[in-house]
């Protein structure tokens, strides 16, 4: 006689997301996020908001938003998340042959500028060379960059920094030192 074994629906999957999570599949561990109502983490709702504006690229949303958590996670914590914002937002800028136009390419070393006000210098050097390639992931520190899994990075390094606002009120814990 077989017996069979019966595991919880929510349990499988969050088996999946953590698959699709490890081998950087954002795209569809978003959708199977959206399709079986199941997170892989569970955000508190502060965290939430913060992660639907980055997920759907609006990231001068997302800035507004994170200014107004400043006074609760500290003047630098907000620079850090914004550093990732707008580098997201500059690397979209870039790749969508948003530059192709003498407006286009005015905007967007604007928002390179932008990024110089927040990012380590680091960070600037390796962005810095990006207008006169032809595509993000031709430099070498971009070469796995996409859309999504970018914007997922960046609500990673931004979730790390939220931990007065949402992991001390939720109770949760997130190792911070591990990429998305």
């Amino acid at each position: 006689m077989v017996k069979t074994l019966s595991v919880p629906q929510v349990l499988v999957h969050k088996l999946i997301l953590s698959y699709l999570k490890a081998n950087d599949l954002s795209q569809t561990l978003l959708q199977f996020e959206q399709e079986t109502s199941t997170c892989l983490e569970e955000y508190p709702q502060v965290v939430r908001g913060c992660r639907e504006l980055v997920l759907a690229g609006k990231f001068d949303e997302a800035e507004e938003y994170l200014h107004n958590l400043e006074e609760s996670i500290g003047e630098t914590n907000v620079r850090d998340c914004l550093s990732a914002l707008r580098l997201q937002k500059y690397l979209e800028m870039l790749e969508g042959n948003q530059t192709n136009t003498p407006a286009a390419l005015h905007l967007a070393k604007t928002s390179l500028e932008k990024l110089k006000e927040v990012a380590s210098s680091a960070l600037v050097k390796d962005v810095n060379s990006l207008l006169g390639l032809k595509s993000v992931v031709d430099h070498p520190a971009f070469r796995d960059w996409t859309v999504l899994n970018g914007r997922c990075k960046a609500f990673h390094k931004i979730y790390c920094h939220l931990e007065p606002v949402g992991f001390v009120l939720a109770g949760l814990w997130v190792d911070c030192q591990t990429e998305f």
